[in-house]
C-alpha cells in the first residue's frame, strides 16, 4: 500500500482471528487502512466475501509449507487467474509470488502445477539482494518463486 497500490487485501483463515486483527491494527499503525482491509480467506473455499476479491498480485508469505494444502491452495489462485484473465483478457494480467522454506515436500507442487495449468519461475535470492542488505544464513534453504498461468 505505501508503494502506491490502490486496494491491498489482507487475508489469513477464519481460524485465526487474533491474525485478522493483528493485520487490521497493522494497517492503523501504517495509516494504510483506507486501502487496505483484512478479511478471512481459506484456501478451497470460495465463499462470498473471497470470489469478491479482484486481484492482480497474490502475495504469499509461506504458504507452501504443509503439502496437504498444496491442491486447496491452487486451485484458489487458479479460480483468482481465471477471474482475471475472463475480466482482462490477458494471461499476463495476474501473478502469484510466494516466498517459502525449500522443504522435501515441495517437489510435490510440481503434478499439481501441471493439474492447474501453472508454472512456477523461480527468482534468484541471491540476485534480489544483491544489497546485502538482507542478512540470512540460511538463504539456501529459502526460495522465492512465480506462480504464473501456463495459458
Amino acid at each position: 500500500a505505501k508503494l502506491g497500490a490502490t486496494r491491498v487485501t489482507l487475508t489469513d483463515s477464519a481460524a485465526n482471528p487474533e491474525v485478522l486483527q493483528n493485520l487490521r491494527e497493522a494497517t492503523k499503525l501504517n495509516h494504510v487502512e483506507a486501502v487496505c482491509h483484512a478479511q478471512e480467506l481459506c484456501w478451497g473455499e470460495f465463499s462470498l466475501q473471497t470470489v469478491k476479491i479482484d486481484t492482480d498480485l497474490i502475495i504469499g508469505a509461506d504458504v507452501l509449507y504443509d503439502s496437504e494444502d498444496f491442491d486447496d491452495i491452487l486451485a484458489t489462485v487458479r479460480y483468482f487467474f481465471d477471474k482475471k484473465i475472463a475480466s482482462t483478457g490477458s494471461i499476463s494480467s495476474i501473478r502469484f509470488l510466494t516466498g517459502f522454506q525449500k522443504r522435501s515436500n515441495t517437489i510435490a507442487l510440481t503434478p499439481l502445477l501441471e493439474r492447474w495449468k501453472m508454472k512456477m519461475v523461480p527468482v534468484d535470492f541471491h540476485t534480489v539482494n544483491q544489497s546485502n542488505k538482507c542478512n540470512i544464513s540460511d538463504s539456501d534453504s529459502l526460495g522465492l518463486a512465480w506462480i504464473l498461468p501456463a495459458r
